[in-house]
């Protein structure tokens, strides 16, 4: 209640009594009826209680949480007395002052100013008028002006006692626009809410260089996020060389070189790579096995693992088999699988072969096995892979991806990194429609839209093939609905083409133009399409995207960024401890070389120092600046060569003679025979000495005609055989291969095409090798009426392979004319060489125009795998735009170096080659030594005259500068009477040879052949 006295209650209304007594009022002597008496008191009742309802709302109105404004609120200890400035402002007598930041908390609140001491506001001067706390608007002030304020403090409070609390509870508010130096709370780095920026958040975004963020990648495909648009900077690749101990066997390509057990072989299709697998049945219900004829080393206290790819009649148990050192097994299910087995070697130096076993149930059960590698590892390796017997699969996929498959030595060839696009898909439009069967005429309507009629149910539209990550959210999306009958479908596919686990997925997309879908946990890629299961009609597939994550964003054409490193091998010695690094600087991209490889053929100057018993030591010096007995060398079958001294060992020495110590198995040489320097070199051309021509090869014991044939080959009569010098002639089999430490390490800038830059959110990214860039194409017409030209195609007219490529390919990704893209051609998977081969319509063709190809080599044969990528990008708005200004003028003055450079570039230097056969140089004194050069146009030069020879190699060229075709050049010549025509041919293997004419001399000034 308001007052301390209960009001007395008078209901009776009474009666109003007239004006004129109400005038006048009472005389003496008057007695006023009884309802004027009522009246009156009930009127006195009426005033009194609303009087007192009135007081009682005055004392809640002064108990509310929110009071009166203040003009100003404190920020430190002050002295409650008074005039003063406070917070920047100077108070007069009666403004009202928030304190809050007293020493003694009990003396915080709301005060009114004084001259002598202050004293509490009249609203918050009891502790009820606290009870249930109070808000305050501070008007003025440095800090805090403008903003609302709250006293925080929770149960009883008792004023003088209790330490009085305040919190801001809303942001500055100045209406209608911010006055003075408003804040709000700073956001983190990088936040991409709604939060307020304040101006330390835009100071730290545009006016601060903060670290960059790394960002580091490894092999194959990953997702990764960034919080805006960002170039990436590559920083790092460092190199690795991967040599397989078990060469070119392991890759069991066919069944030369292996035995059986209890079982017959055969070579089947390939199960991972190349051309092909071996196969064992077994012959009864036990062991069976095929197994390698050579033996491998197996060295003490010494660290391995080994992996193979199998497959194999369910229900029996399978694996590889090192006899006596280990066995690694596991049931077959009748799919590819991945297994390996760590194996620490400690008993003492073993050689043994390798087997594909089963362990048969019944006779004619089968196993094949493929790409079985064995590769030598440090402990910390070993002690990283699983202590048993392993599967890989997407959850160990790191195993797989750091000891790949590759054929001998292997180093990291021309790297690359692929971001895709935020779509996904092609153009709809550009996508090779034939592959889907019952397909009936389309209407394009743009590259990202596209009509298809259909009259009968299951026909489709194809949206291409995309690379997808196992287990990954992605959302496709469509700018309308297809309509009803028709879907999406999402065809899963493994590495090994065949379909995932997960199948087909069909996305209702009929009413609905999203649809979200988790992919499987073995695909490797996916053919997405359009179709109807169930009735017929057209449908119009307009702006398909294809996004990572469950929210489908707004369209965008697919514009993939790539980064090619053509043209680079970056090595490492065996342990990975020294190794050759890709890194940029200024803008470009440079290579610090410690590791050299080669390859050892017949072009080296060989010789025979020494000879042993079985085999020959043979020499050649390779140069300076070489690390002693840092050698690595593979023989020509991918054998590994061990310690000098025996058959297949090697050393180099610090003078940089390399020796060999060759088998008279491989060579031919008898052991009573010691080979010519040209015969040395003949024999790493490929080729071997026999002293018959018959189907029985012999070695050659020093007397006796010579003969040769291939290295590998099987002479069946004297046509397998020359009994001319042979050291020009092409190698069948790959060379020797060496690689070495330089003792000085070299630093050169490297040739690149491309950048990336990741968009913001989510970035597929690839990571990989083996990517050739702009190889140059000869296109051949298929025999077909009407014709086609094709390339990489295993088959045309007449059952031929036609315009191979260097490589087997992986995956053919760009194909251009006169450097720019066609995409005019198909890429499909009909006998390809390797996973694709191209081809074009003749009326598209252009025979005219120069022709390049982009594509993916097959990896095991020319690469080990990149292991990491080191790389940042920037981390707020201001280092992305000064990283984008660093570029630009680091492009501008790349682009003004080449063009100065190519204004002043001088000729390419001619070079003398080692005249072979009798060939000499004629006349120095009239003519210019025989010379060649290659112009920075690619066309090849000839100058100089020759003379003395035969029919015979007048020199090879090297790989460099050797044509793609067989070349006829006419030449003027002079037989010692009189002048007569020449014919030079020049062949793709690089031999330039004499086929007619005078022999006493012969020009060849002015030969110019284009490559």
């Amino acid at each position: 209640m308001a007052f301390n006295k209960e009001l007395p209650e008078w209901k009776a209304a009474g009666i109003e009594p007239p004006l004129t007594k109400r005038n006048e009022g009472w005389k003496p002597g008057e007695k006023p009826p009884a309802d004027w008496l009522n009246w009156t008191q009930n009127r006195t009742y009426e005033a009194l209680k609303e009087l007192q309802e009135k007081a009682a709302e005055i004392t809640s109105i002064q108990s509310l949480s929110v009071k009166s404004d203040v003009r100003v609120g404190t920020t430190e200890n002050i002295t409650l007395s008074g005039t003063q400035t406070i917070n920047g402002v100077a108070v007069i007598a009666e403004d009202r002052i928030l304190v809050k930041n007293q020493s003694t908390g009990s003396q915080n609140g709301i005060y009114v100013v004084k001259a002598g001491a202050w004293a509490r506001a009249a609203d918050t001067d009891t502790s009820a008028k606290l009870a249930n706390g109070i808000e305050v608007f501070v008007r003025e002030g440095t800090v805090g002006r403008q903003t609302l304020w709250r006293m925080t403090n929770t149960g009883t409070v008792i004023l003088g006692s209790t330490a009085l609390t305040f919190q801001q509870t809303e942001a500055s508010l100045v209406s209608p626009a911010f006055m003075g130096v408003p804040t709000a709370p700073t956001a983190t780095v990088a936040s991409n809410n709604t939060q307020i920026a304040t101006t330390a958040y835009v100071d730290s975004v545009v006016s601060t260089s903060p670290t960059a963020t790394p960002l580091n990648l490894g092999y194959g495909h990953q997702i990764v996020t960034v919080p805006r648009n960002t170039p990436y900077n590559l920083l790092n690749i460092t190199g690795r060389t991967l040599i397989n101990l078990l060469g070119r066997n392991g890759g069991c390509e066919d069944t030369s070189g292996f035995t059986t057990f209890q079982a017959t072989m055969a070579k089947v299709a390939p199960l991972t790579n190349g051309v092909g697998a071996i196969e064992v049945t077994s012959t009864t219900a036990s062991f069976a096995s095929v197994s390698s004829t050579a033996t491998y080393a197996f060295k003490q206290g010494k660290y391995y693992v080994s992996i193979a790819a199998i497959k194999g009649t369910s229900g029996i148990m399978g694996g590889i088999d090192f006899p006596g050192v280990a066995t690694y097994e596991v049931p077959m299910n009748g799919q590819i699988q991945l297994i390996g087995r760590r194996i620490n070697h400690t008993i003492s130096d073993t050689n043994v072969t390798f087997a594909v076993f089963a362990r048969a149930t019944a006779v004619g059960l089968k196993i094949a096995g493929d790409d079985v590698r064995l590769y030598e590892i440090t402990q910390a390796e070993y002690n990283a892979l699983p202590p048993a017997t392993f599967s890989l699969d997407s959850s160990n996929k790191w195993i797989a991806d750091k000891y790949a498959y590759v054929d001998d030595m292997k180093t990291i060839r021309n790297p690359y990194l692929i971001k895709s696009g935020e779509n996904l898909l092609p153009p709809i439009a550009e996508v090779n429609q034939t592959s889907l069967g019952a397909l009936v005429p389309i209407a394009v309507n743009a590259p990202y839209s596209v009509s298809l009629t259909t009259t009968a149910t299951n026909q489709f539209l194809a949206n291409g093939r995309v690379n997808l990550l196992p287990n990954t959210q992605y959302t496709l999306s469509l700018e309308s609905p297809l309509g009803a009958g028709f879907k999406g479908f999402i065809n899963q596919t493994k590495v090994d083409g065949t379909a995932s686990a997960g199948g087909q997925l069909i996305l209702e997309l009929s009413t609905s133009k999203t649809a979200t879908f988790v992919t499987s946990s073995d695909i490797s890629y996916a053919l997405v399409f359009y179709g109807n299961s169930t009735g017929t009609g057209t449908f119009t597939v307009t702006n398909p995207m294809l996004n990572l994550g469950t929210t489908a964003l707004p369209f965008k054409p697919n514009a993939d960024d790539y980064l090619f490193f053509p043209n680079v091998q970056l090595a490492s010695n065996m342990d990975n401890t020294i190794y050759d690094t890709l890194y940029k600087r200024d803008g470009k991209y440079w290579k610090l070389s410690r590791f050299k490889t080669m390859d050892l053929d017949g072009s080296l100057p060989w010789s025979n120092p020494n000879n042993a018993t079985g085999y020959k030591r043979v020499a050649a010096n390779i140069g300076t600046s070489v690390i002693a007995s840092s050698q690595k060398v593979t023989k020509y079958d991918g054998k590994v060569l061990g310690a000098i001294g025996a058959i297949d060992g090697a050393v180099l020495n610090a003078d940089g003679n390399l020796y060999l110590d060759v088998a008279m198995t491989d060579s031919g040489w008898g052991d009573s025979y010691n080979p010519t320097n040209v015969e040395v070199q003949a024999y790493f051309y490929g080729w071997k000495m026999s002293s018959t021509n018959t189907s029985s090869p012999a070695p050659y014991m020093g007397s006796g005609n010579k003969y040769w044939y291939s290295i590998g080959s099987v002479p069946l009569d004297s046509q397998w055989y020359t009994s001319a010098n042979v050291t020009p002639i092409t190698q069948i089999l790959k060379p020797y291969k060496l690689q070495y430490q330089l003792a000085n390490p070299t630093v050169e800038e490297i040739a690149v095409e491309g950048d990336i830059t990741l968009h913001e959110g989510l970035n597929q990214v690839d990571v990989g090798n083996g990517m050739i860039v702009r190889e140059r194409l000869n296109p051949q017409s298929d025999g077909a009426s009407p014709p086609n030209y094709t390339f990489a195609n295993m088959q045309v007219t007449g059952n031929v392979p036609a315009a191979l490529l260097k490589y087997r390919n992986n995956g053919i990704l760009a194909i251009y004319k006169n450097g720019l893209l066609d995409k005019e051609w198909h890429i499909d998977t009909a006998v390809p060489q390797g996973k694709n081969r191209a081809w074009i319509e003749a009326t598209n063709y252009d025979q005219s125009a120069a022709y390049t190809v982009t594509y993916i080599a097959e990896q095991y044969s020319l690469t080990s795998n990149v292991q990491s990528i080191q790389g940042e990008y920037p981390s707020n708005l201001k280092t992305v735009v000064d990283t984008l200004a660093t570029n630009q003028a680091d492009v501008v003055t790349r682009v003004g170096v080449l063009e100065n450079t190519q204004a002043q570039k001088a000729q390419s230097q001619w070079i003398e080659p080692t005249l072979l056969n009798g060939w000499v140089n004629f006349d120095r004194t009239q003519w210019e030594a025989v010379s060649y050069r290659l112009t920075d146009t690619n066309v090849l030069e000839f100058k100089g005259g020759l003379g003395s020879g035969s029919n015979t190699a007048i020199f090879v060229l090297p790989p460099k500068y050797r044509p793609t075709k067989e070349r006829t050049i006419i030449v003027s010549s002079h037989n010692g009477i009189s002048d007569m025509m020449g014919r030079i041919d020049i062949y793709s293997n690089g031999e330039v040879k004499y086929i007619a004419g005078g022999y006493t001399f012969a020009s060849l000034e002015s030969i110019r052949i284009p490559l």
